[in-house]
């Protein structure tokens, strides 16, 4: 299995968990189940990508059950039964990925999912201990997301450090897919500056914000940042943590 292929941060950045006890296996699959987690899978061939969500977790049978969250859900099930997926979710501060078996499909509860067998063994990827702050609700930076050329997309920032920064955007349906580059992204930082800046999403969920108002999270890495931009990020952080020691 060439868990190497998942490696996308330098090794100095994570801390690697190898689990291949069974029952470890299915206890991890189990907790992703139960949070709904989103699973981001890349085909091993032609490289499609799909989202999809653990619905069921044999352990007697050593199955794990799918739903297909993506649109197209027919393509979807062509790469699953005929090449296997590389799978990649992000939960409790974890990178969780494992390469699937072939699948096939059959009735679960009422609706069509796909079976496949249990992992073997999963590789968590934890990234070391990086310092990060709320970003302030009153004049948050904010960044517009390139989607493509034509077409973009305005988010707020929850969350900044000097590696990635977590957005906030309001949508019905997710835009972005796991381990998606945006690039020529517009990151505006109040009282620093505007920055051009690429990002790599690492992680989508959704929230329910005070007042009720529901939207998508998603964790972005930045790719390849300047030390310019590292520098006056760092400037911001330190100006932040002031403002709140004063407060307090």
């Amino acid at each position: 299995m060439a868990m190497d292929k998942f490696r996308h941060l330098s090794e100095g950045e994570l801390k690697e968990i190898a689990v291949n006890e069974p029952g470890a296996v299915v206890q991890v699959l189990t907790d992703l189940m139960l949070h709904k987690v989103p699973l981001a899978g890349i085909g091993n061939r032609d490289k499609q990508e799909l989202l999809a969500v653990i619905v069921g977790v044999e352990e007697l049978g050593r199955h794990l059950l799918l739903a297909c969250l993506s649109s197209g859900c027919e393509s979807s099930a062509d790469i699953l039964a005929k090449e296997g997926v590389r799978f990649s979710a992000q939960h409790n501060e974890l990178c969780v990925q494992f390469v699937a078996g072939m699948a096939r499909r059959i009735r679960h509860e009422g609706r069509e999912v796909f079976q496949l067998p249990l992992p073997a063994d999963l590789l968590c990827l934890q990234r070391r201990s990086i310092h990060r702050v709320t970003a302030p609700q009153t004049n948050p930076p904010h960044c517009r997301l390139q989607i493509s050329d034509s077409n973009a997309l305005d988010s707020t920032a929850l969350d900044i450090s000097i590696s990635g920064v977590s957005l906030s955007y309001q949508s019905d349906e997710p835009i972005f897919i796991i381990g998606q580059i945006l690039y020529g992204c517009r990151l505006a930082v109040p009282g620093v500056g505007e920055f051009v800046v690429s990002l790599h999403v690492r992680n989508q969920v959704r929230l329910t914000l005070a007042g009720g108002k529901r939207v998508w999270r998603i964790g972005c890495e930045f790719v390849d940042a300047s030390s310019a931009i590292e520098r006056e990020l760092q400037r911001y952080i330190i100006k932040i943590e002031r403002g709140e020691q004063a407060r307090k």
